[in-house]
């Protein structure tokens, strides 16, 4: 049986009473043999040394999978890449876009869609009788430097493209200086080079700028117009437009555009309300026009 601590320190402590010989701890027997130190240093100096370490466990089992991540967000949708279309004869200037290609079945050719039309790349036989004709090239000068070129078998028409320059109006396509306009039913049958014609378009110029002057003060301005027709004037305020040819108005303008030449007119006009005005010269053409801004003191 066994007996705990305190019984046995009980039983001990009896024995020393009763006259038994109590022996010396081993602390004490330590001391005199020489130890230092304090009973608790004594009693970690029996500790022994770290034993060798163990055998490493088996690995353990896998965890769980965590939860799937948001999804990202969705990226931009790419461009739009070339497109191929096929048809009977040239393909039309208004199909496609710059980028965009064409089969034509029938003449034996493939086209690519550039910035002034669509230009002949390639050509392939079709048969005998088109296998038979040969290659021309077809020249397209802008006359400004640009040029395009395309192949045709001789005696084939081409699809004839529709340039644009700023500030100037596309008359057509010319083999010559004294030639007539080719068409899209014209055929060709040698190298053939093509120039475009242009006219400059109508304009209207107000020289006089922006300006700011007081009531009843007369403005004027040399009006340019190169378009046909006469031209006309207005004057708007606070959304409001009105035609400056009477006289009379409560903004006080009168007689405002003499011609003094082929080309000039002399813009007059006078307020007697001050304001923020827009003074406007239209041509008869819808491209010719001009404005400028003038503001009226009190």
């Amino acid at each position: 049986m066994r007996m705990k601590r305190p019984v046995l320190a009980a039983c001990a402590l009896a024995l020393c009473f009763a006259g038994a010989a109590c022996g010396e701890s081993s602390y004490e027997l330590a001391v005199e043999n020489g130890f230092a130190g304090t009973e608790r240093e004594w009693l970690e100096s029996l500790r022994g040394r770290d034993g060798a370490a163990g055998a490493p466990g088996r690995q353990g089992d896998p965890g769980q999978d965590g939860k799937d991540g948001k999804d990202g967000e969705n990226g931009k949708d790419g461009e739009d890449g070339a497109k191929w279309y096929s048809g009977s004869g040239a393909p039309k200037d208004e199909t496609g876009k710059v980028g965009d290609f064409y089969l034509d079945y029938t003449g034996g050719g493939i086209y690519e869609k550039t910035e002034v039309g669509w230009m002949l790349r390639m050509m392939f036989e079709m048969g005998e009788e088109s296998g038979d004709r040969e290659l021309i090239e077809i020249v397209f000068d802008l006359g400004n430097g640009t040029t395009e070129s395309r192949k045709i078998r001789a005696g084939s028409t081409v699809q004839l493209p529709v340039p644009h320059r700023e500030g100037l109006l596309f008359l057509g396509w010319y083999a010559g200086e004294d030639a007539e306009p080719v068409t899209e039913d014209t055929r060709f049958y040698t190298d053939t080079t093509l120039t475009a014609r242009w006219k400059e378009l109508p304009r209207v110029t107000i020289e006089a700028g922006g300006m700011t002057l007081p009531v009843n003060e007369t403005y004027s301005s040399r009006v340019t117009y190169t378009g046909t027709g006469t031209p006309k004037a207005y004057v708007e305020k606070g959304g409001e437009r009105r035609e400056i040819t009477v006289t009379g108005s409560s903004w006080g303008f009168g007689e405002c555009l003499k011609r003094d030449g082929e080309d000039f007119y002399t813009l007059y006009f006078q307020f007697q309300e001050a304001g923020e005005y827009l003074i406007v010269v239209e041509g008869t053409e819808e491209a010719a026009k001009d404005s400028v801004s003038v503001t009226v003191t009190a």
